[in-house]
């Protein structure tokens, strides 16, 4: 398994990817990099074939009077879509939304899911632990985001427990090379005959 770990860290809207592997060989996308947005592009073996990936990390800031998504998240979705490359995203919504773990909803939060819909990303936040923590206040903010090509090879998706010296918490996530085979499983007495043999 490779360990990738990307983190939300913040500072002056600067978003930032920490990806822990070693040797990695990582092309900045420059095209698609701003003050909000970071893009690169690596190499990944799956299944003994290497595909290119992009990873990001997009900040929307809280104070924007736009509604995510930004324009540059936009770009940075379009391009792996365009070019049938996996993305995976890292994202400071500064939004609310329970389908991510939030303790509720805001027109943020919703405004971005309608978009996420829109798009081929699933969200992959494991439960509601919370990725933004202050003296009094903690809340799901931050998500990881992936394409439906990419997202089943995600695993061990957690909010780490060390300390990050910031506001939001580190996430970190595995990417495996190949996918478990799911072993087929039934349950005999769960059929419900009448409908499995029909009139």
């Amino acid at each position: 398994m490779r360990k990738i770990s990307h983190q939300f860290i913040c500072k002056k809207n600067k978003p930032r990817i920490d990806i822990l592997r070693p040797r990695v060989q990582a092309r900045m996308l420059g095209h698609l990099t701003s003050d909000r947005v970071r893009a690169i592009q690596i190499d990944v073996m799956f299944d003994g074939k290497e595909r290119e990936v992009v990873f990001g990390s997009v900040y929307l800031p809280y104070d924007s009077t736009d509604l995510p998504s930004s324009k540059e998240m936009v770009s940075l979705v379009n391009y792996g879509s365009h070019n049938n490359y996996p993305v995976i995203i890292g994202c400071d919504t500064n939004s609310h939304n329970l389908c991510w773990g939030s303790t509720g909803n805001n027109n943020r939060g919703d405004a971005l899911l309608e978009y996420l819909a829109t798009t081929d990303l699933n969200i992959s936040n494991k439960g509601n632990k919370p990725t933004f923590v202050l003296t009094g206040r903690q809340e799901v903010i931050d998500i990881t985001i992936a394409t439906s090509n990419i997202d089943l090879y995600l695993c061990k998706w957690r909010v780490s427990d060390d300390d990050s010296l910031f506001d939001h918490k580190y996430i970190e996530f595995r990417i495996t090379a190949e996918l478990q085979p799911i072993p087929p499983w039934r349950n005999p007495r769960s059929t419900r005959w009448d409908e499995y043999c029909g009139p």
